[in-house]
């Protein structure tokens, strides 16, 4: 399958996902990430009981997604290049997730891990104590590989099928009264749980 019919591919509108690779290209690359990502773990913020570091922003590549002299693999991917930020390497270690032991750790959060794998959209941005939800970082994809062997119970990166047309529907119901130049400064809280909450129901 080439990276066109990929893009045609029909299961991007209805699933929301699609398995691409394995591929020589994909897999130099990521072994030349995996070198490069070691250094981030010497300065992990180690959460959810010391099994998972975010890595947010951890990897120096560039905004082509080159990392050293090994380029990004636009050329298998069914992505037009963009500048790309630097990329997160999420780290887990074995027993993931376990609770935080501070005394004030979130039990809610740690079950919600636990039991659907954290599941968020990203780019919606929890502020204040309300922790009220605003879109300051829209994604227009997200892209996961894995920089080591992951066995199919691995679940490096877990999607709800379906989920991103549940949530599409009930964003722009929230953004639909405002300009999109405004669309930033709308909280959007609400109709993301409530959204959220149905995509777990089904």
């Amino acid at each position: 399958m080439t990276p066109g019919d990929l893009a045609a591919d029909a299961r991007w509108t209805s699933r929301g996902w699609i398995r691409i690779g394995p591929h020589a290209q994909i897999a130099h690359w990521a072994a030349a990430a995996r070198e490069h990502a070691k250094p981030a773990l010497d300065r992990a913020a180690w959460r959810a009981g010391g099994t998972w570091d975010v890595g947010l922003d951890a990897l120096a590549n560039d905004a082509d997604g080159s990392i050293a002299d090994s380029p990004f693999p636009w050329n298998v991917l069914p992505l037009s290049p963009v500048p790309l930020h630097r990329a997160q390497v999420s780290t887990l270690r074995p027993g993931y997730p376990q609770p935080d032991a501070a005394p004030d750790a979130d039990a809610a959060a740690h079950r919600w891990r636990l039991n659907r794998d954290g599941a968020h959209l990203d780019g919606l941005i929890p502020e204040g104590l309300a922790r009220r939800r605003h879109i300051r970082e829209p994604h227009a994809w997200i892209l996961g590989i894995p920089l080591t062997p992951c066995d199919p119970g691995a679940s490096p990166l877990v999607v709800w099928e379906g989920s991103h047309l549940i949530l599409r529907a009930a964003l722009l119901a929230a953004l639909a009264p405002y300009p999109p130049a405004n669309w930033p400064g709308v909280d959007v809280t609400d109709a993301y749980q409530s959204a959220r909450a149905r995509v777990m129901a089904e």
